[in-house]
């Protein structure tokens, strides 16, 4: 039914009460789609960016440039979060069988705290010597300190998110004997999905096919003999 389907963290969850419930169409599914698509694409293209400021431009420069590069993609990160929210909203009943909360919070909540814990050890280790007027000594320090101790607990908490990863998803929902029956069952995903967005029904939308000798047969076939 009707919801507030785009007043979901992180960006407009207080915009709420300014928000009016509406029902979830194509447009809005193209919408979320640009939004993870343009994640995809810009990650590996501010790498790429910031890869080549470092090998060409002056350290100057480079400070900018890498200063840039931060917030864009900050900035896209938040943008598909905010889709994948979003996402999450408008098919959760559906899917509820799926246990996609259990999915989405073992694959999404490391990437928050990453998010979180970058900047902290930015700020906790940058300029460190120089606040206290000591020389540097050390093979590492400032920025690359914080990176060194963000990849430390990154690789405590990939022990955490691999527990989640086991407990979300279970074996038993791909089993030997259903592999067969794997393409059907997302077909019955899109299915349920067109027919609580759009409102159409399950014999419209799918008319009706039988297998024969391996292959796909339709009744409407048998009009045209």
């Amino acid at each position: 039914g009707p919801q507030k389907y785009f007043a979901t963290p992180p960006l407009c969850c207080c915009l709420a009460p300014c928000m009016r419930e509406h029902h979830m169409d194509a447009r809005h599914l193209l919408g979320i789609f640009g939004a993870l698509r343009q994640f995809v694409i810009a990650t590996p293209v501010l790498a790429l960016l910031e890869l080549w400021g470092a090998l060409v431009l002056e350290r100057d420069r480079y400070v900018r440039l890498h200063a840039l590069v931060t917030l864009l993609s900050k900035v896209s990160t938040l943008f598909a979060l905010w889709a994948l929210f979003v996402l999450y909203k408008a098919t959760h009943n559906v899917l509820h069988k799926w246990r996609t909360t259990a999915k989405f919070v073992a694959i999404k909540l490391f990437l928050i705290v990453t998010l979180i814990q970058e900047p902290v050890f930015e700020a906790a280790f940058h300029d460190e010597h120089a606040r206290h007027g000591e020389a540097v000594d050390s093979c590492i320090h400032g920025t690359n300190l914080a990176r060194f101790w963000g990849m430390w607990c990154l690789c405590l908490e990939a022990v955490g998110m691999a527990l989640l990863l086991r407990v979300a998803f279970h074996a038993d929902e791909l089993t030997p004997s259903e592999t067969r029956r794997s393409e059907p069952n997302g077909d019955l995903i899109e299915l349920q999905l067109l027919k609580h967005l759009e409102g159409t029904s399950l014999r419209t939308a799918a008319p009706h096919h039988t297998k024969v000798h391996g292959s796909d047969y339709s009744p409407a076939e048998d009009s045209d003999g």
